[in-house]
């Protein structure tokens, strides 16, 4: 890969760190606030191979039951959320005007249920823990509720590595992750693939365990973070159109 590809690809991380992570998400703030944190894990849980406009629409509308309801006064007593569960249903669940799944249901309340058993109930004070003690490939597998029977469900491969890779970017935790784990923060969707393939680095149907070391060894070997690298083939990938414009010197807000 040519230097210039590769520092382009590197800034658009950049880029993703300081326009979608920074500006809304305080570190501070996530360890000391379990809403905040859960809000936080939303934001990448409810992305679930869809069109990001139904993904948001679950999101907002998931935190708006949550602010009116467990936000307000948390009750941790019931381990199913009985009343929670039906209020969500109610504007999230599968039906006629709602943006989710019966599915989505099952990952929020399963994800507070997760929650329930951490200190603080806290879920990216504790991420982060794990991941500073070292601990980043046994918390991969203990989020997927398909390798782990507390896990949370519709949290597989994808969602577990996005979580994680945004956590360890905005809480600059890349010193704490071993060089062999750096695979797990590889979140691969079509844009991903897309971009592997162009640089010619793997096919762009190869699996997923391919794709990731594929972008591992060429960090690896060019020295540089697999975390701004993922995140900016995803940055480059949903923004090339404005990244034209802009480079064309056309305003983005005028088209």
């Amino acid at each position: 890969m040519e230097d210039s590809a590769l520092k382009a690809i590197l800034d658009c991380g950049t880029r993703y760190r300081q326009e979608l992570l920074l500006p809304f998400w305080v570190p501070d703030e996530l360890t000391a606030d379990w809403h905040r944190a859960f809000d936080f894990f939303l934001g990448r849980a409810c992305y679930q191979g869809r069109a990001d406009n139904v993904s948001v629409k679950v999101d907002l509308a998931t935190r708006e039951v949550l602010a009116a309801s467990l936000y307000k006064s948390s009750d941790w007593s019931d381990p199913d959320f009985s009343e929670f569960r039906a209020l969500l249903e109610e504007h999230v669940g599968a039906g006629a005007g709602k943006p989710g799944k019966a599915r989505d249901v099952d990952m929020v309340v399963s994800g507070l249920r997760f929650a329930r058993a951490l200190p603080d109930h806290n879920l990216v004070a504790y991420s982060k823990g794990r991941v500073e003690a070292g601990e980043l490939a046994a918390h991969y597998v203990e989020l997927q509720a398909s390798r782990c029977p507390n896990g949370i469900v519709q949290v597989g491969p994808k969602i577990a590595a996005f979580y994680l890779r945004d956590l360890v970017s905005l809480f600059a935790l890349d010193a704490s992750v071993a060089p062999a784990e750096f695979g797990l923060l590889q979140p691969v969707d079509v844009w991903v693939r897309r971009l592997v393939a162009r640089l010619a680095l793997a096919e762009e149907n190869a699996p997923e365990e391919i794709v990731r070391e594929a972008i591992v060894s060429l960090c690896r070997e060019r020295t540089c973070s697999p975390v701004f690298f993922n995140q900016g083939l995803w940055y480059l990938g949903t923004h090339a159109f404005d990244l034209l414009l802009e480079r064309l010197g056309v305003p983005t807000a005028d088209v």
